[in-house]
């Protein structure tokens, strides 16, 4: 997926993927959802000439991408588009983004 995304012009991929923002996002699913998750990578990147922004995020195992999906695809606040690809769960804001991954 990572090379789909680079491939298409996205940047800055990895900029955020250290300790303290998974743990942070796993915070957020538990006080928002209730969910208890292990994400083990957090991507973030954009495509400056469109500004078109991407975050990906990588859970421990399907079932808690899975859950992580749900809870964001019914959550009226998130505002995007959302792709659930096993343990991965990808969200946009550009349909064009979006369609790449589908």
């Amino acid at each position: 997926m990572l090379a789909i995304l680079t491939g298409a012009g996205y940047t800055n991929l990895s900029a955020d993927n250290d300790q303290d923002t998974r743990d942070y996002r796993e915070e957020q699913y538990f006080s928002k959802y209730g969910l208890t998750v292990t994400i083990t990578a957090f991507y973030m990147g954009y495509i400056p000439s469109y500004t078109r922004w991407i975050q990906m995020e990588v859970f421990q195992d399907a079932i808690m991408g899975q859950q992580a999906f749900v809870a964001m695809n019914f959550d009226a606040s998130v505002e995007g588009f959302l792709h659930y690809e096993g343990n991965i769960v990808v969200l946009t804001a550009s349909p064009e983004t979006w369609a790449l991954l589908n």
